[in-house]
């Protein structure tokens, strides 16, 4: 048997197997169920991929399970033989599907069991097209009763195979899109309604406040005003409705799921050490969706402990795929914290680049229009997962992906790299980090705009092209790393902060640093009698914001004079929406950089003190051009000053053209730079800077070699 391990190697998460580290490049073939497309892709790309020194490969699999305690794990047995008999010492990794833990027989036999979803209490409504299929309720006894010795079972079943000895892990999914979360494809529709899940909140609140009091699962209408305009207290016992409580309880009820699941695989193991991973955290991604806060993903930091998986995984971001957007185009990242997550707490995250060739125009997500710009945005995708060191896979969706010449071409030399990266010092640099909270969106009544401009809009229009690489953190990290490592701090979603957290930021406010707040920041202390307070928010950021239920639109005017504007004079950024609860700064000290148009009220400014400076800003997407101009301030290192995407770690630098012309990059010490791509020394003696004539929409990946 293989052990396969997942841990720290020179800066970044890196799999070992049998004590040696592995490149971070892998492959998943086609998860249809088409045995046949499955078979066709898999003798021509299995072949094609491993010739070209791909060596783990994720294996989708289906099985039987037609009542209870009975199994037929022949069509799993079929496919991994299928891989092993193109590449017998393959390393697989089984990909459980979901639809194979959606059982007919359960939801026959559970009928309050299964997820419901409706307007109203009492009134069930057909799921949308491309909603969550009937499904076991997270409610529900599901995977204590049956799911966990199904999984018990197929572990069982693989270990007693003669491939045993080539897998070294699993990749565990259920519910929608084999993804681990819930959506309903519908603003009218909210989820879980269903008896079960109703009993089980109701005890889950009643043992927790100790109350006799009768809680309803929030339908729609309850989660549409909250108690302070669009603001739910955490208390249930305060609050007009228990939205925040049940938010807490299903996302924390999806992420125990997993942990159940995950430690169930590793003991059918027993002392054979195995990876196991899940599809998780898409705090970001669900963002532009109504379900973000009843998706159940939003208990990441739960699976960051020492009893989580050993990865999570998401597809790259869809929403910023196209690069010709003006704000968060080309900006290629993960769907939530989970890279940077990860590496605080020595967990793996692997990317899915599951972009379709250009062929596939049913399907084409990447917006490549050639197979030239489709090098491009493989190799940049590619630079993300290296310079940020974590791990890929490439996926084969409908299969046949994986066929042109110019993407084999493209994916041998990806591997190549990867495995003279191995040796490579691939630690994070960044002098910026950005402080999210992924239970920010229970706080908040369903808003699809809010939503999308809160907690999407604020990391991907914002630090799209800044000149620098970024750490995205969970608001849970700041308590796990040292965030005295970095020059600026921004919170954009970090409404609820008790005095843990705000002891923490407190103690960040020193040496220099640039502090910056957005809209609600340190709104809600839990640890205070009165949640709610004005007051709250100046403790927090040392500004004195004023709260208000006047009407605004939630856009405000750039001054056209100060340096701290410069780049974006005179211009309006912001969100097109207006909420019943607002913010501005009334600060005799602060200096306004931006105004509420025709109200003069400042909605952008920036405060001195001592040794830090606070910034706040009162509304959602502050622009990446006056991002660059804090950071800049604050003495971060600035790679391009064009507007480009920038990754970059210990050892290597990497670039997505999004301006064609002479590029000059100011790197952070002398070192020799070779383009690796091309393998092309762009300076074969130390130097500080380096210029280049670089093409439109190409990646560039500078490997920086000290002397």
């Amino acid at each position: 048997m293989i052990n396969a391990e997942l841990k720290m190697h020179k800066g970044a998460m890196t799999l070992f197997l049998d004590g040696k580290a592995q490149p971070f490049t892998t492959y998943k073939p086609t998860e249809q169920p088409d045995d046949t497309l499955f078979e066709q892709t898999v003798l021509k790309s299995v072949d094609d991929l491993s010739k070209r020194g791909v060596d783990v490969f994720f294996v989708p699999i289906f099985f039987d399970w037609p009542e209870e305690n009975k199994y037929d794990f022949s069509k799993m047995d079929w496919r991994i033989k299928t891989v092993l008999k193109v590449n017998p010492q393959a390393k697989i990794i089984i990909r459980i599907q979901a639809e194979s833990m959606n059982p007919e027989w359960w939801l026959k036999a559970n009928p309050e069991g299964v997820s419901k979803y409706g307007l109203v209490r009492g009134h069930e409504i057909d799921p949308a097209k491309h909603a969550t299929p009937p499904s076991p309720s997270l409610g529900s006894d599901f995977w204590e009763t049956a799911g966990c010795d199904a999984i018990n079972a197929l572990a069982q079943h693989v270990l007693e195979q003669d491939y045993a000895h080539n897998i070294i892990g699993y990749l565990p999914t259920a519910y929608n899109s084999n993804e681990w979360f819930f959506r309903s494809y519908s603003d009218l529709r909210v989820s879980d309604l269903c008896p079960v899940m109703q009993k089980a909140f109701n005890e889950y609140l009643q043992n927790k406040y100790n109350t006799d009091k009768v809680f309803n699962v929030p339908d729609r209408l309850d989660r549409e005003s909250g108690d302070l305009g669009y603001f739910y207290k955490p208390n249930p016992l305060e609050s007009v409705s228990p939205v925040v409580e049940y938010y807490n309880f299903v996302n924390t009820l999806c992420a125990q799921k997993i942990l159940k699941v995950t430690n169930n695989l590793r003991k059918a193991h027993g002392e054979q050490k195995i990876v196991v991973g899940t599809f998780y955290g898409y705090s970001q991604g669900l963002a532009n969706f109504y379900w973000l806060a009843e998706s159940g993903h939003l208990a990441l930091n739960l699976l960051m402990g020492k009893d989580g998986p050993d990865f999570t995984c998401s597809p790259l971001e869809y929403f910023s795929r196209n690069f010709r957007e003006d704000y968060s185009g080309g900006f290629c990242w993960s769907q939530s914290c989970a890279v940077d997550s990860g590496l605080v707490a020595g967990k793996g995250y692997f990317a899915e680049d599951d972009f379709a060739p250009p062929s596939e125009i049913d399907i084409n997500w990447s917006q490549a229009g050639d197979y030239e710009e489709d090098a491009a945005l493989m190799k940049r995708n590619f630079a993300f997962s290296l310079c940020k060191g974590q791990l890929m896979w490439w996926y084969d969706l409908n299969g046949h992906w994986f066929e042109n010449p110019k993407r084999l071409d493209t994916i041998e030399k990806c591997v190549q790299i990867a495995k003279d990266s191995v040796d490579e010092d691939r630690g994070q640099i960044s002098d910026v980090a950005v402080v999210m909270d992924e239970r920010a969106s229970w706080y908040v009544s369903l808003d699809k705009q809010y939503q999308r401009s809160t907690f999407w809009e604020n990391f991907y229009y914002s630090f799209s092209k800044i000149g620098t690489t970024v750490d995205l953190l969970l608001l849970d990290d700041i308590e796990k790393t040292d965030m005295t490592k970095y020059k600026a701090v921004f919170f954009p979603t970090c409404f609820c902060m008790d005095n843990k957290y705000r002891n923490i930021v407190d103690s960040l406010k020193s040496n220099g640093r640039s502090l910056v707040f957005y809209q609600a920041s340190g709104l809600l202390n839990p640890d205070k009698e009165d949640v709610f307070k004005q007051d709250n928010i100046k403790e927090l950021t040392g500004i004195d914001v004023i709260c208000t239920d006047m009407i605004f639109q939630s856009r405000i005017d750039a001054d056209d004079s100060h340096p701290l504007v410069e780049g974006f004079e005179d211009r309006c950024f912001g969100a097109h929406l207006e909420k019943e609860i607002n913010f501005y700064v009334k600060d005799d000290d602060a200096q306004g950089l931006a105004f509420y148009s025709g109200r003069g009220l400042a909605g952008y400014a920036v405060k001195e003190f001592d040794n830090w400076k606070s910034y706040y800003c009162a509304v959602p997407g502050l622009p990446f051009q006056l991002v660059k101009n804090i950071i800049k301030d604050a003495g971060v290192h600035i790679y391009c000053e064009d507007d480009d995407v920038i990754y970059a770690n210990k050892s290597y630098l990497g670039i997505f053209v999004l301006e064609g012309k002479t590029k000059k990059l100011n790197l952070p010490g002398k070192y020799r730079v070779k383009e690796v791509f091309e393998d092309v020394y762009y300076a074969d003696e130390p130097v500080s800077q380096i210029s280049f004539d670089a093409k439109k929409h190409n990646t560039y990946l500078l490997k920086l070699e000290r002397p």
